[in-house]
């Protein structure tokens, strides 16, 4: 009998360790808000630069800045974001425009992988590492001094890794992705542009 309550008590202490082990992702009296699906609400934004070539009529813009804002909840994010950026205004000539565009974009985390960091004189946290695609719709803008300016709308596609830092009240990151915009050409057909898109994060 003796035993039998000795096994018993052995198992119960190591039953709950077992279990805890696989999800011991924090350090103790650190919220987990970096896991997913989370059901709450985050505001998100960021800010960041961009490379490439955009077609836009006679124009190409080169690059830019951009800047977004939104709300996320578990596997989605929901943004608005702008972009800005000069344009050789007439390929021939070498004039320079405007370009702008806006729009809005639906992020799907496909994949995420978590680890707890102790940074030496910093508090834990934990690192989290996302892949996402967004799909998106957008609006563009570009100025011509001495034809009529550009303005139609498009659809883009990208394909993102983001890594973030997540403490109990903040979190910040920075990411890279690969966009492709599709735009009506003003032939009747479409100019494709591709982005390489990269900056930083930061949310509640």
């Amino acid at each position: 009998m003796r035993a039998s309550i000795g096994i018993v008590v052995i198992g119960a202490s190591f039953a709950p360790r077992a279990i805890a082990e696989p999800l011991d992702l924090i350090e103790p009296g650190l919220p987990d808000r970096s896991g997913l699906p989370d059901d709450a609400v985050h505001l998100e934004a960021g800010f960041g630069i961009d490379l490439g070539p955009v077609a836009a009529g006679t124009m190409t813009a080169y690059g830019g800045v951009h800047g977004l804002v939104g709300a996320r909840s578990s596997r989605i994010a929901l943004l608005g974001e702008l972009d800005l950026s000069l344009s050789l205004e007439n390929r021939e000539d070498g004039r320079l425009g405007g370009f702008a565009r806006g729009a809005v974009e639906a992020r799907f985390s496909l994949w995420e992988g978590r680890v707890a960091t102790r940074p030496r004189h910093e508090v834990p946290a934990i690192a989290r590492a996302d892949l996402w695609i967004e799909p998106a719709i957008g609006y563009e803008l570009a100025t011509e001094a001495s034809m009529p300016g550009l303005a139609r709308h498009d659809v883009s596609l990208a394909l993102g890794f983001a890594e973030s830092r997540h403490a109990p009240a903040r979190w910040s990151g920075g990411y890279v992705a690969l966009r492709v915009i599709v735009a009506p050409a003003a032939d009747g057909g479409h100019e494709i542009s591709g982005l390489v898109t990269s900056g930083v994060v930061f949310g509640s």
